[in-house]
């Protein structure tokens, strides 16, 4: 039986598609030169200059994908409010990644995902872009979480429209390492590295309390000077940088009491513990499902104490930053124990499906 056109034939050249998907190339490599550290410069008037530039990326951004909203058909599905979580319920963080990791898993042509996708993009820049013009005077350090997070949801809506984009051209994904699952990733394993660099198992005392928030203090500088610094969300990076002006206060101080400082490590055992909330983003519970159920046929295949290594073992360092036990042995690229791996990934999949993954 010969299959229809419709399912078979490859998506036809659109000469105009193909113009704004080279546009929205250029701009990405704009957007991705921006160093969002520098909306964090203490210097008011460079401070001010990044503010604009953020701006005008996120002006650009709607321009484009205004664009592309007139060129696709206008019959096509749009995504109900309810796809996106409330703006109020999320910490005014929401995320086009997780957005469109929900809409990935309904039945919908390569057209229909591309213009849901551009969609919520263009409403996720928009929402921060109005709530951040019609703020009015407000403090230094809500305006660079402002900038911060307008930066993130236009970094965000470029990459998921560029990979919905290329597939509907039918081509291949030029930001497919960049985008929100892959970013996810990184900041998970990031975040892996941190914890277990400041040991938050150790009580303060006075005989180490110093050494404890220095090495805290050098990790968060090490942190911010990270490519993945600009992949954290705005909440976090105020976190850290909070923290860390506390801890260089603290130690520059002519006579710090220990009481204060052990506030201070407190509050670094509390932080260490919010981080491990990464693992709640829809794109890495996917993406720890997905793994666990390829790996489950060849887990079975292995001995009840035997480790896994090899490949088995390269494919399971995404999972960095998921489970202590585990990651004491991914950290050191070494073989875990076959029960530590398949109680891991049994508890990844059951997380899946009580979101209905």
């Amino acid at each position: 039986m010969q299959e229809s056109s419709e399912t078979s034939a490859a998506p036809k050249p659109n000469p105009d598609l193909a113009r704004v998907y080279e546009e929205l190339v250029r701009l990405s490599t704009r957007v991705s030169a921006f160093d969002v550290r520098s909306l964090e410069n203490t210097d008011e008037s460079s401070q001010a200059r990044a503010l604009a530039t953020c701006k005008a990326l996120a002006e650009d951004t709607l321009q484009l994908l205004a664009e592309l909203v007139v060129l696709l058909p206008d019959d096509e599905a749009l995504p109900d409010d309810e796809v996106l979580p409330d703006d109020e319920a999320s910490n005014g963080e929401v995320s086009i990644g997780e957005a469109s990791e929900q809409l990935a898993r309904e039945p919908a042509s390569e057209l229909e995902q591309l213009q849901q996708v551009t969609y919520l993009a263009r409403m996720e820049i928009q929402r921060v872009l109005l709530r951040w013009l019609s703020g009015g005077t407000v403090a230094p350090e809500f305006l660079v979480h402002q900038g911060c997070s307008l930066y993130r949801k236009v970094w965000r809506g470029v990459c998921v429209v560029e990979e919905a984009l290329a597939r509907a051209r039918g081509t291949s994904s030029t930001l497919e390492q960049m985008g929100s699952r892959a970013a996810a990733l990184r900041v998970r394993r990031i975040y892996a590295w941190f914890r277990r660099s400041i040991n938050t198992d150790i009580r303060a005392r006075k005989d180490n309390i110093q050494r404890l928030l220095r090495t805290v203090g050098t990790r968060i500088a090490t942190l911010v000077g990270k490519d993945e610094y600009a992949e954290l969300r705005p909440d976090d990076r105020v976190l850290f940088v909070r923290l860390q002006k506390r801890i260089l206060a603290w130690l520059s101080s002519e006579r710090p009491t220990f009481e204060e400082g052990r506030r201070i490590w407190e509050d670094c055992r509390a932080m260490a513990d919010i981080l491990r909330q990464v693992n709640l983003r829809a794109e890495l519970i996917a993406h720890d499902a997905a793994l666990a159920r390829a790996l489950n046929d060849e887990l079975a295949t292995l001995d009840e104490g035997e480790r896994v290594s090899g490949e088995l073992l390269e494919r399971l360092l995404s999972l960095e930053g998921l489970d202590d036990e585990l990651d004491k042995y991914l950290a050191k690229r070494e073989a875990p124990p076959r029960m530590t791996v398949e109680r891991v990934l049994g508890r990844a999949d059951a997380a899946a499906r009580s979101r209905g993954m």
